[in-house]
C-alpha cells in the first residue's frame, strides 16, 4: 500500500504496487527438528498441516470468533493472539510496533468489511499464500540467522506468507 500526504484533501492510497491484501507478510518459525526428525513422518506432518490449517477460496477459520472478539482483536492486535494462547510473548519483539498499533481503532473499519472477515480469521487463503517446510541448507550471516534461533544445518523452519484475505481487501477498495 502507498499512501501520501493525507492532509491535502486530493491525496490518494494506492494499493496497486503491492497488492490488495493489508498486512500481508512472511513469517519464519525456527523449529527444533532437523531434516533428520522430519523425514520419517513427513507425509503424516503434511496431512496434519493441511488437516489443521484452513486454505484456499471460501475457507473458514477454526478460532471462535464472533462480532465482539472480531472488534477486540482489531483494537488489540497480537496482545489478543497472546491473551487467546495463540502466539508466545516474545513473539511480539519480532512484530512492527510489538503487534499492536496503539491508534488503532476498530470503527474506522466497515461493517461490511468486518462481516468478510470474521469468518476468515485464522485461515491461509489462497492465491500465492502458503506455509511451507524448509530446511536450512546454508547460513550467510551466522550472528543474525543465531539471534533468530537458527544455528544449524539441516534445522527445519516453516515459512508463513498470508494477510487479511477478505477484510483487508474489503478496507481497500473502500480507501483506494
Amino acid at each position: 500500500m502507498a499512501a501520501f500526504d493525507l492532509s491535502d484533501p486530493k491525496a490518494v492510497v494506492s494499493p496497486g504496487g503491492v497488492g490488495f491484501d493489508i498486512n500481508c507478510g512472511v513469517r519464519l518459525i525456527r523449529t527444533n527438528l532437523t531434516m533428520k526428525d522430519v523425514l520419517p513422518v513427513k507425509e503424516k506432518l503434511t496431512q496434519t498441516l493441511f488437516d489443521h490449517i484452513p486454505v484456499g477460496v471460501g475457507s473458514k477459520g477454526v478460532i471462535p470468533m464472533n462480532a465482539q472478539a472480531l472488534e477486540e482483536a482489531l483494537e488489540m492486535g497480537m496482545d489478543w493472539s497472546l491473551r487467546q494462547g495463540y502466539v508466545w510473548a516474545d513473539d511480539k519483539e519480532h512484530c512492527e510496533e510489538y503487534g499492536r498499533m496503539l491508534q488503532a481503532d476498530p470503527n474506522k473499519v466497515s461493517s461490511r468489511a468486518k462481516k468478510r472477515g470474521l469468518p476468515q480469521l485464522g485461515t491461509l487463503g489462497a492465491g500465492n499464500h502458503y506455509a511451507e517446510i524448509q530446511v536450512v541448507e546454508e547460513i550467510f550471516d551466522r550472528h543474525a540467522a543465531t539471534k533468530m534461533g537458527i544455528d544449524q544445518l539441516n534445522q527445519v523452519v516453516l515459512m508463513i506468507h498470508c494477510g487479511s484475505r477478505g477484510m483487508g481487501h474489503q478496507v481497500t477498495a473502500v480507501f483506494a
